[in-house]
C-alpha cells in the first residue's frame, strides 16, 4: 500500500474511533439514566406510552444496540395494545452525535399486539396522546416478530381474530411521504410472514404464509397460502390505502376442502359429507366492516360432486310428497345456502329441523351455487343441486347489509326446468319466515301424464324456473 494511502486509512479509522469513544463515553456517563430516556424518546413521537418493565441493555456492535426485556406499549386509555417479552433496536452510531436517529432494525421475541375496534369505530392504537417530536429516520430499515401472537376484536359486532406463532420479517422498511386514510401507507417494505393457525370466530385457518409488498400507498398480499376445512387454498388482496376512502380487492380459491368440517362451524352433528371447491372475487371500499358490506361486490361460487345428505332421503320424500303434502324445500336449500354464505346468513336457520330425521341418506351427484354480489346484495345466478331422480333449485337475492331474505324461492324442477312444487323465504337471516309449498303442476300418477300430453300440443305450459349447469338426472 503506498505511504499516502495508508496515512488515509489510519486516519479515517482515527476519527471513527474517536467518535465511537466519545459515543461510549457519553453512554456511560448517563447509562443509569438510559432507560427513562429511551421511554420517552420512544412514547413522545408515537403518542402513546412505552415502558420497560425488565432488564435494561446497551451494547455496540458497529451500531447502538439497545435490548430490553417486558416491554408494554399503551394508549392514552391506559389499554395495552403491544408487549413482548424481549425486544432490541439497532440504532446507527455516529448520527447519534448529531442528534439524528436512524434506526437499522427492530426485533420483537414472543410479541402480543392487541387491536381493538370500539362502538365508535376508532381503533385502540388510534386513541393517542398529541404525538411531541419527531419519529426516528427508518432507512431501509428491517423488523422482526418471532413466536407472537395478534388479536383482534370488533366490539360492535363481536368479531374476534387470533393469530398465533406468528413470524414475520419486514425488508426496506422507511417511511414515505404518501398520505391516505391508514398509517400503512405512509410506509414501503418488503414482508415475509407465517403462522400456524389464524381462528376466525369459529373458524380455524391453519399453515398460513403470505409475501406482502407496500409501496405508494398500496399494500399487495399475494400470494396467501392456507390450509381450511381439510383443503388447501389460496388467496390475494391488494388495499389501496393512499385515498380518503380506501379500497380492497380480494380473490379467494379454495380446493377440495370437506364440507362436512366446514358446517361443524355451524353445528356438531354430521349434515353433510364430501368434498367441494370455492373461488371468489370481491371489491369493497371504507374504513369499517359495516362499509364493507354496503360496498361489497364481485361474484362467488361454490361446486361439488358426489357429495352425501345425512338424515334425509330426498327422493323418498319427494315420492311421497303428493299424500303427505310433509315437505320443506328450504331444508333442502340450506344445505347449498351454508356453503357460500356461512355463519351469517345460516346462524338463525334452525339446523335441528334439517335433522329431525335421523334415518336415510341422500347422494347428490351435482351442486352448484353461484352469485354475483353488488351493492352488499347476493343475487342467485346458478343455484341447484341434483340427486340420484330429482332436480332442486333456488332463485332470489341475500341483503347482506340488512341481513334480510329477499324474493328467495326454492323449487322442485322437472326436465325442462318448471318448478314441479316451489316455497318461498321471506324475512331476516335470524328469523326467516317460511311459506307453506305451493304445488305447480302434479308429481305422481294419472295427472302427471295428462300434463305431459298437454304440454307436447301446448308451447310454453310453464315459466322456466331454473336453466343453470346442473343438469337433471338421467
Amino acid at each position: 500500500m503506498r505511504r499516502p494511502s495508508r496515512i488515509v486509512v489510519v486516519a479515517a479509522a482515527a476519527i471513527v474511533g474517536i467518535a465511537v469513544a466519545t459515543l461510549l463515553s457519553r453512554l456511560s456517563l448517563n447509562a443509569g439514566a438510559w432507560r427513562s430516556q429511551f421511554e420517552t424518546a420512544a412514547s413522545d413521537p408515537l403518542g402513546l406510552r412505552v415502558s420497560v418493565a425488565g432488564r435494561f441493555a446497551i451494547g455496540f456492535t458497529g451500531d447502538l444496540l439497545i435490548v430490553m426485556n417486558d416491554v408494554h406499549v399503551r394508549n392514552s386509555d391506559g389499554a395495552e395494545v403491544l408487549s413482548a417479552e424481549r425486544a432490541s433496536v439497532a440504532i446507527a452510531a455516529l448520527p447519534l452525535l448529531v442528534h439524528q436517529r436512524r434506526v437499522r432494525r427492530i426485533a420483537l421475541e414472543q410479541p402480543r399486539v392487541y387491536i381493538e375496534r370500539g362502538r365508535d369505530g376508532i381503533l385502540n392504537w388510534s386513541r393517542r396522546e398529541k404525538p411531541r417530536g419527531e419519529l426516528p429516520i427508518l432507512a431501509n430499515a428491517g423488523l422482526s416478530l418471532r413466536k407472537g401472537i395478534v388479536r383482534y376484536r370488533d366490539v360492535t359486532s363481536g368479531a374476534r381474530v387470533e393469530a398465533n406463532a406468528v413470524n414475520l420479517e419486514v425488508r426496506g422498511l422507511r417511511h414515505t411521504d404518501s398520505a391516505g386514510a391508514s398509517p400503512v401507507a405512509r410506509y414501503s417494505y418488503r414482508a415475509k410472514l407465517a403462522c400456524e393457525d389464524i381462528r376466525i370466530g369459529s373458524v380455524l385457518v391453519g399453515d398460513v404464509s403470505t409475501v406482502a409488498r407496500s409501496k405508494d400507498g398500496i399494500l399487495t398480499l399475494d400470494p396467501i397460502a392456507m390450509r381450511i376445512f381439510g383443503g388447501w387454498g389460496s388467496a390475494a388482496v391488494r388495499a389501496e390505502l393512499s385515498e380518503r376512502v380506501p379500497r380492497y380487492r380480494v380473490r379467494l380459491s379454495l380446493s377440495r376442502f370437506r364440507v362436512e368440517e366446514c358446517l361443524r362451524t355451524l353445528s356438531p352433528d354430521t349434515i353433510a359429507t364430501g368434498a367441494m371447491d370455492l373461488s371468489a372475487t370481491l371489491s369493497m371500499t371504507g374504513r369499517a366492516p359495516a362499509d364493507w358490506t354496503r360496498s361489497l361486490a364481485g361474484e362467488l361460487t361454490l361446486r361439488g360432486q358426489e357429495l352425501w345428505l345425512h338424515g334425509h332421503d330426498l327422493d323418498e320424500e319427494f315420492s311421497r310428497f303428493e299424500s303427505s303434502q310433509n315437505l320443506n324445500l328450504v331444508d333442502v336449500g340450506s344445505f347449498f345456502l351454508v356453503g357460500p354464505l356461512g355463519v351469517a346468513v345460516t346462524k338463525g336457520y334452525d339446523f335441528a329441523r334439517l335433522l329431525r330425521q335421523s334415518e336415510g341418506a341422500t347422494r347428490i351427484g351435482a351442486l352448484v351455487s353461484s352469485w354475483g354480489v353488488e351493492g352488499g346484495g347476493m343475487e342467485a345466478r346458478d343455484v341447484a343441486l341434483a340427486t340420484a331422480k330429482n332436480r332442486i333449485a333456488l332463485q332470489g337475492t341475500l341483503d347482506l347489509v340488512n341481513q334480510r331474505f329477499e324474493d328467495v324461492s326454492v323449487a322442485l324442477v322437472d326436465k325442462e326446468g318448471c318448478a314441479k312444487v316451489r316455497q318461498e323465504l321471506h324475512g331476516t337471516f335470524q328469523k326467516p319466515e317460511l311459506k307453506k309449498p305451493t304445488v305447480l303442476m302434479s308429481l305422481l300418477g294419472p295427472a302427471r301424464k295428462v300434463y305431459t300430453r298437454a304440454k307436447d300440443l301446448l308451447p310454453g305450459p310453464c315459466t322456466t324456473f331454473y336453466s343453470g349447469s346442473v343438469a337433471p338426472p338421467e
